[in-house]
């Protein structure tokens, strides 16, 4: 997972800190009367993300280098040769604008975040990355440095030519939506909008400023969606269901198909979970016109669309149908 809720400032008065305590471990018992103990820990995570420490917290001869040495020039390395590689490299050939930029650092994310945590785990790239010398802004756009460019050709793990092979970034791209077995909230939100534009709809979050919104909006061709999501440790009941319903009334929602997206049972293994949907929730949805999918189907759909064997019009066919949709493809 990338850094967050670190600056600039605190990242590098840790390492004039480090230099002068003169100890190559970082124990919390040590720091404990300097630092809170979240703050303390992003700054661990961090160290660790750039390879500065082990797993143990115990300064690589890397970050030595960076902390006793005082050398610069380490950083730059360390950002290059980390999981912000991806990032360098889509900056290669031409600047991008900073919100298409927060973009696809969002969808590089190992998981789900909510906005607020994106934004703070960006903010440390653009920071440290600056502060590095590696990239610049200028009118809201982000673009190498010509010393930065020379610097991630000079110091990236593997030739660029490799990086640029489709396998790489299908397989990260696709690893995310392991998600949708156990996520929650927000984050599962965000999966499941995901999850529909991966299929082939377009997908937006929906703003929520009342209780009872869905979540979020999908569009394909005349087809016209709204769902709402949920991730439980139990099943999902009538009660959340209802919650649906009500936005039916709406005159905003007029014309959409109503979908409830449920992730039930989420911290068992898929194998051990149960009937997601009760059967009140299930007569419920029938009797309102909304379609009730589970997390599993979608990812069943997922796997059937990368194998190119999904047909859209089924799909649609089938999340236009009342009560439980037990299958997409």
């Amino acid at each position: 997972m990338y850094p967050s809720n670190i600056t600039r400032d605190e990242f590098f008065r840790f390492r004039k800190l480090l230099a002068k305590k003169g100890k190559e471990a970082i124990e919390w018992d040590v720091w404990k009367y300097t630092y809170r103990k979240n703050k303390f820990q992003a700054l661990t995570e961090i160290f660790n993300f750039l390879g500065f420490t082990k797993d143990n917290d115990v300064l690589t001869p890397l970050g030595k280098r960076f902390v006793f040495g005082g050398q610069d020039k380490v950083l730059v390395v360390s950002l290059i040769q980390s999981e912000y590689f991806s990032l360098f490299k889509q900056l290669m050939n031409s600047a991008e604008p900073e919100e298409n930029m927060f973009a696809i650092f969002s969808l590089k994310s190992e998981l789900p975040l909510s906005e607020r945590q994106r934004r703070s785990a960006f903010k440390v790239f653009i920071d440290l990355s600056t502060a590095a010398g590696i990239i610049e802004i200028k009118h809201d756009q982000i673009s190498l440095t010509p010393e930065g460019k020379k610097s991630v050709k000079t110091h990236c793990k593997i030739p660029l030519w490799v990086s640029n092979m489709p396998l790489f970034e299908e397989s990260r791209r696709i690893e995310r939506f392991k998600a949708l077995y156990y996520e929650t909230g927000h984050p599962f939100r965000d999966i499941v909008k995901e999850a529909f534009s991966e299929l082939g709809f377009k997908a937006y979050i929906l703003p929520q400023k009342v209780r009872g919104i869905p979540d979020v909006k999908i569009e394909l061709g005349d087809f016209r969606g709204v769902i709402e999501t949920k991730g439980e440790i139990k099943q999902i009941g009538e009660n959340d269901v209802n919650q649906l319903s009500k936005a039916q009334s709406k005159e905003s929602f007029k014309g959409n198909t109503f979908i409830f997206v449920g992730n039930a049972f989420r911290m068992k293994p898929p194998y051990q979970r149960g009937d997601f949907f009760h059967e009140g929730a299930i007569s419920l949805a029938e009797s309102k016109g909304i379609a009730l999918v589970s997390s599993l189907t979608l990812v069943t759909a997922l796997q059937k669309k990368w194998k190119k064997e999904l047909d859209l019009k089924v799909v649609v066919q089938n999340l236009s149908k009342s009560g439980l949709c037990s299958k997409l493809h």
